[in-house]
């Protein structure tokens, strides 16, 4: 064989997934937490995404190679690296004291001063420190148990491929139902309650922020998810997304908003010394967690949410214009040893999006039926 059919077969293999794990976090009021990818980022340039990143040997422990089973499934060292990857991105640290049992209402969690954690954030991100043997200094250990397996996303064939576990976690109930964003409290003053999110200076990102899913998905894209207070342009002008979400992160908060619900806003007759919040009560957002569980672990779904595995499939394209758009398939796990296995994604559900330079737009995430509905209605105008 010559070098030329040598190199050309080597570009034709499909990169190793590398593994990865990434967290959806709840804060006290059930908002789920993103953070603003720099423009220069390797992966999710300038996209909202959830905090994660690839695992680490020296960091999480041995990590299972290519040709094992064990590579594509939930297991402690993707826990430990989706934890890790949190107190790195964010600065919230899941960890609960030794022994100890996390309750609730926040007794049990590891409450570490904001300065040591910020001096061990950057360490452990330059790798000059042990994330698990800092948390155990201070008297912790990592919460692993509290992560709940929610899928995982297979790069399709490309450069770079990831194989990412997602986990949901509880941020612990606080007793008065609110919950700020990254700007609304300073550590200090909410330590017992909830630990506030916080950019890492601009290294991966700028922003880290706690928002309610629905609005996340209205700002990626308010056409297809009209916020509730959507004023319409006198023009005719279509609302303009404000944030980028790629498929993944856009698909996963779609399928927990309906559990994690906006608060109503304040009734307009309502002056501005009225005791009415916008906020549910402590029980209402405790019966939103407990739907959300039992949605994730029913076990009439097959495959479970913990075991489904998804590498969005492209098919054919549809609309025309400025409205055509691709159409990915999401029941593909994405490696023939995972077909084999009979790991597969969501069969009922499709992704439409236009990829832009700037990254993906109008993602939306439909029905197949839906989309095979279109699919026939297209047909038929090309035979016309």
């Amino acid at each position: 064989m010559s070098k030329g059919t040598s190199s050309k077969a080597k570009k034709n293999v499909p990169a190793i997934p590398q593994p990865s794990a990434s967290v959806i976090l709840l804060s006290p009021s059930n908002q789920i937490l993103l953070l603003h990818r720099v423009r220069t980022s390797s992966a999710f340039p300038s996209a909202h995404v959830f905090p994660g990143g690839n695992l680490s040997e020296d960091q999480d422990g041995p990590i299972p190679p290519p040709e094992s089973p064990l590579r594509h499934v939930d297991s402690e060292v993707y826990r430990r690296a989706a934890i890790r990857e949190c107190f790195e991105e964010s600065g919230i640290l899941l960890a609960c004291t030794k022994g100890g049992v996390l309750r609730g209402d926040g007794n049990g969690m590891l409450q570490v001063p904001q300065e040591e954690k910020e001096r061990a954030r950057k360490d452990v991100h330059a790798n000059r420190l042990k994330f698990a043997e800092w948390v155990d200094s201070m008297g912790g250990e990592l919460d692993v148990g509290g992560l709940i397996p929610f899928t995982r996303w297979i790069t399709p064939p490309m450069p770079r491929r990831f194989t990412t576990q997602m986990y949901l976690y509880f941020l612990p109930l606080s007793s008065d139902a609110s919950s700020p964003s990254s700007t609304s409290l300073s550590p200090s003053e909410s330590i017992h309650q909830i630990q506030i999110p916080t950019s890492d200076g601009g290294v991966e990102h700028t922003t880290a922020t706690f928002e309610h899913a629905s609005t996340w998905l209205s700002l990626a894209n308010p056409e297809a998810y009209p916020p509730d207070s959507l004023s319409l342009d006198p023009s005719g002008k279509k609302p303009k997304p404000e944030i980028i979400l790629f498929p993944p992160q856009l698909y996963l908060l779609h399928r927990i908003s309906p559990f994690l619900p906006t608060p109503p806003s304040p009734p307009s007759s309502a002056s501005p010394n009225s005791k009415h919040t916008s906020s549910f009560s402590t029980e209402e957002l405790s019966r939103q967690r407990r739907s959300l569980l039992e949605f994730i672990t029913d076990p009439d779904e097959q495959p479970a949410w913990g075991d489904k595995c998804i590498s969005p499939t492209a098919t054919k394209m549809i609309g025309e214009g400025e409205e055509k758009r691709s159409v990915l398939l999401l029941n593909n796990p994405g490696l023939p040893e995972l077909m084999s296995e009979g790991r597969e994604g969501d069969r009922e559900r499709v992704v439409y999006v236009r990829f832009a330079k700037e990254g993906p737009r109008r993602v939306e995430i439909k029905m197949k039926g839906e989309w095979e509905k279109e699919m026939e209605r297209s047909k038929g105008k090309e035979k016309l």
